[in-house]
């Protein structure tokens, strides 16, 4: 996500210091970076919850050798996104902008929801608490994704605004709707699951058995 914010800063410093011109070839190069951290930090939300699932449905394969594929699976799919992003900023993103995104990321969430409900009897009770609080996460990342389209193609044709205006006024609140799907994590883990709790009171210097299970 750092990697996105310093890629925004670039674009406010070639505004402020007041360069009128530069070419296409040169903004890809100045994004390079930060679309790379883009594709990462996305892909990799999704990808945690892959893995804790995997770790629901198979808990035994899982403790044994499962979380180790689990990782370099997941270090694959986050690269390979990345890649993908870049090569498709090169070629322009125009062509891509009628895919059908949102319906495949509810789709996948849906199917992950299906399954965890199904195998509900067999999961344990601190299991069950960390599936709420995944399920937390990928809800709010589901809802700023959703509120991100609607304020892209419904609000702003309504402002009428320009580029400059476009640039620096509003891409900054979409990025601050990415940043509260992205931060959320240590917030709902720490509300909705005792264990997580205790692990970050400890951490912090606090007593773990100060801490009251949740009902």
């Amino acid at each position: 996500m750092n990697l996105v914010v310093k890629g925004a800063c670039v674009k406010f410093g070639i505004f402020a210091f007041g360069i009128n011109y530069i070419t296409l070839r040169a903004c890809f190069y100045i994004q390079f970076v930060p679309l790379i951290g883009t594709g990462i930090a996305v892909t990799l939300q999704l990808c945690i919850g892959i893995d804790r699932l995997i770790g629901v449905i198979f808990p035994f394969w899982y403790k044994t050798n499962g979380k180790y594929v689990t990782f370099k699976f997941i270090i694959g799919i986050c690269c390979i996104k990345s890649i993908i992003n870049v090569v498709n900023a090169y070629i322009g993103s125009s062509a891509h902008w009628e895919k059908p995104v949102i319906y495949v990321l509810c789709l996948c969430y849906t199917l992950i929801l299906l399954i965890i409900w199904r195998r509900k009897t067999s999961i344990p009770q601190n299991v069950k608490k960390l599936t709420i609080s995944l399920s937390v996460l990928m809800s709010i990342g589901l809802i700023c994704y959703i509120l991100n389209i609607f304020f892209a193609r419904v609000i702003m044709p309504l402002l009428n605004l320009d580029a400059i205006a476009f640039e620096y006024f509003v891409f900054p609140i979409s990025l601050a709707l990415q940043s509260m799907a992205y931060g959320s994590s240590a917030p709902v883990l720490y509300f909705c699951n005792a264990q997580y709790r205790s692990a970050f009171r400890t951490q912090f210097g606090h007593q773990a058995n100060q801490v009251t299970p949740v009902q």
